[in-house]
């Protein structure tokens, strides 16, 4: 994660397949165009929610005309709707926000999410600010969508715990082999199961209230070292 004013980064690596720019609600006019000219060249996915159009200075721009065809700026209302390809989803701005926050949407009917082809690349623009509503469950469908459409592959498949959102875990890839980690901040014991997807083996333990497991496997999903192995049992199926 970087700001606006730190856009090089993106250059030090290997392009990254989708970049969130996440209702910043104003943007540097450089930095988006500094950004559009990378997804063009590289081929990445740009996924931009809230208003498009207001620059650094507050200002509204015909900037990105493309994607947002010169939707007009208005306060969200309480209850709004996002469509997503043939969806509809709920989007609510609780206490103050409605006279904090600004959409970029046509004044009647319901704000679409829009897939522009860009160069080699493609923008995804919400032109409401998701991240600033109390909707978790659209902005999940959202940010789905946009890594489906990005095509980035998960590292890691949840078939128990993912739900708890005290648990996370991940999968750390390497020359000869995996690194697995799993950190609680569940006040619970909890059951834990995953996947991986290039092995296709299950691993299942159980992940302590406010404690870790971290196991490592070679290349072929045999676990080699666990971490505390005499409090640490994971059962390993094919």
């Amino acid at each position: 994660a970087f700001g606006e004013y730190h856009l090089h980064e993106l250059t030090t690596g290997d392009a990254p397949k989708l970049i969130i720019v996440s209702s910043p609600h104003n943007f540097q006019t450089a930095a988006l165009k500094q950004l559009v000219d990378y997804v063009e060249e590289h081929g990445s996915t740009l996924l931009f929610t809230g208003p498009l159009s207001l620059d650094e200075y507050w200002q509204p721009t015909d900037r990105l005309s493309e994607v947002t065809e010169s939707a007009p700026l208005s306060n969200v209302r309480r209850e709004e709707a996002l469509q997503l390809g043939e969806e509809v989803l709920p989007v609510s701005f609780s206490r103050k926000r409605i006279a904090e926050l600004v959409k970029q949407a046509p004044l009647t009917g319901i704000a679409q999410v829009k897939n522009v082809a860009i160069g080699k690349g493609k923008i995804i623009w919400s032109p409401l600010p998701i991240e600033l509503s109390d909707r978790t469950e659209t902005q999940i469908a959202l940010y789905e969508y946009a890594l489906a459409e990005a095509e980035v592959s998960s590292e890691l498949e949840w078939i128990q715990g993912d739900e708890l959102s005290g648990v996370y875990g991940r999968k750390l890839s390497f020359t000869q082999g995996n690194l697995y980690i799993f950190v609680s901040e569940y006040g619970v014991d909890a059951p834990i199961q995953v996947q991986d997807p290039i092995s296709h083996k299950t691993y299942s333990f159980q992940l302590d209230a406010e404690r870790t497991v971290m196991f490592a496997t070679d290349t072929q999903g045999t676990i080699s070292t666990i971490y505390r192995p005499e409090e640490v049992k994971i059962d390993v199926k094919e």
